[in-house]
């Protein structure tokens, strides 16, 4: 008796009086009986002929499937499976082939990477040209107030925040800076600037202005590409403030500065 696959083949002596008498067997795991009739196998309880064709040969590795799309439909296969190449990382499945390192860093950076909120050391700068800063409470926040002089002639004040970049810096993400700011008086604008090393300025003003008196307003800032500088990407933001007005007050409050870090 010998075992294959799932067939058990086996000889039985039916004739054990006459030798060479013999009749060989198959019993498969379905539970028929097959019997060799000298050409062929047949049920032995039927005498039916055995079919044999119509079934996948394991030596053929699936290339005898007469469709392959209704089998890869069959097993619930997208057309990724058709694909050749590296998954993009797309949601929709699409492939557009092999990836490179760099460009799975620049997928990753775009889309995956977390925002790091940067601690901006604040600093009163130039002294107000009239008046004076404070640092008053509002709701439990430490805000700055500039509270201008008398006269009618044009005042400006400035405040600036320093920071040091972390050492995975990235990139800037959209709206990367939140500010607050709150006026009591008309004929005033709020300018804010980014600075590199020297003072100068990169890129344009950004007006912070609000609309409306004695309510704060929240901006969301997006910062120019090389805002830093140095080889510890420094980091300073400046806000001016201009007015003519006599004996207001001028309020900002920084909610966040956040960066996109590399991740590879």
């Amino acid at each position: 008796m010998s075992a294959f696959g799932e067939i058990i083949t086996f000889i039985v002596d039916e004739i054990p009086d006459v030798g060479n008498e013999f009749t060989k067997y198959q019993l498969r795991s379905t539970g028929e009986l097959y019997k060799w009739n000298g050409t062929a196998y047949i049920v032995e309880s039927t005498g039916a002929p055995v079919v044999t064709s119509g079934f996948l040969q394991a030596s053929n590795n699936l290339s005898d499937v007469t469709s392959t799309g209704t089998a890869r439909s069959n097993l619930g296969l997208g057309t990724l499976a058709t694909q050749n190449g590296t998954f993009s990382g797309s949601s929709s499945g699409t492939n557009t082939g092999d990836e490179t390192l760099a460009s799975l860093q620049a997928i990753i950076n775009a889309n995956a990477r977390p925002r790091i909120l940067i601690y901006m050391a604040s600093v009163i700068g130039d002294q107000p040209s009239s008046g004076s800063w404070s640092l008053p409470q509002v709701n439990g926040f430490t805000i700055y107030r500039w509270t201008t002089g008398s006269g009618g002639s044009s005042k400006t004040a400035t405040a600036r925040w320093n920071s040091t970049l972390g050492s995975d810096f990235g990139s800037w993400p959209t709206g990367a800076v939140s500010i607050e700011t709150r006026r009591s008086a008309t004929a005033t604008t709020f300018v804010l600037q980014f600075l590199d090393n020297t003072g100068a300025q990169i890129g344009s003003n950004i007006s912070v202005n609000p609309t409306a008196l004695n309510t704060f307003e929240t901006f969301v800032v997006d910062v120019p590409a090389n805002a830093y500088w140095g080889v510890n990407k420094k980091f300073t933001m400046r806000l001016s403030i201009t007015t003519t007005a006599a004996s207001a007050t001028f309020d900002v409050y920084l909610n966040n500065v956040e960066y996109k870090p590399n991740v590879i």
